[in-house]
């Protein structure tokens, strides 16, 4: 597969992500009565996604409130992942295009480390927050706050530096271009 067919496959699946994501979040928290049961505990099951962390024990059915303050609290993570797709998408139309090495690319290289650093940090602490909000109305003992750091979370982290250094490493190598076409 060429470089271009390659792009456009990838450039059509991050759109598919961009438009899925907000509908899923929006099911998953509010759900379609009468057809799953309607909201977080029910939706989640049928179509596989979770915005609560699995480790939150949820003594309590879910009100309206809940259901509010949840979407509002997992809105952020599921923002940037857009933002992130959205930028992905960006980079493979560049590549589709043939720009590979150019600074508009090094630039949005180097926006996607800086948006995988960001999820990774949001995602932190979006665990506790959901903890804090989902456990609110359960019993005296057993409202808790949930902060969890995983190798996945560190790994990521990694990968956006490596990525952020590879930015850099190919802006040098544009500026270094450039100034070899400039030399007679």
């Amino acid at each position: 597969m060429n470089i271009q067919k390659t792009s456009r496959l990838l450039q059509l699946l991050s759109y598919g992500v961009m438009l899925v994501m907000p509908v899923l979040l929006v099911l998953f928290w509010f759900g379609i009565p009468g057809v799953s049961g309607g909201g977080a505990q029910s939706v989640g099951a049928d179509v596989g996604i979770n915005f609560i962390p699995p480790s939150i024990l949820i003594l309590h059915p879910l009100s309206f409130e809940d259901r509010c303050i949840g979407f509002l609290i997992s809105a952020l993570p599921v923002a940037l992942l857009v933002y992130l797709f959205y930028t992905l998408s960006k980079l493979f139309h560049f590549f589709r295009a043939g720009e590979i090495f150019s600074l508009i690319v090094v630039n949005v290289i180097k926006r996607i480390g800086y948006l995988l650093l960001a999820y990774e940090i949001v995602d932190t602490l979006f665990d506790g927050l959901m903890a804090v909000a989902m456990t609110w109305d359960n019993p005296p003992g057993h409202r808790y706050i949930e902060l969890t750091f995983s190798g996945v979370n560190g790994a990521m982290m990694l990968t956006a530096v490596i990525v952020l250094l590879v930015s850099g490493i190919m802006a040098e190598a544009c500026k270094l271009s450039e100034e070899h076409s400039l030399t007679i």
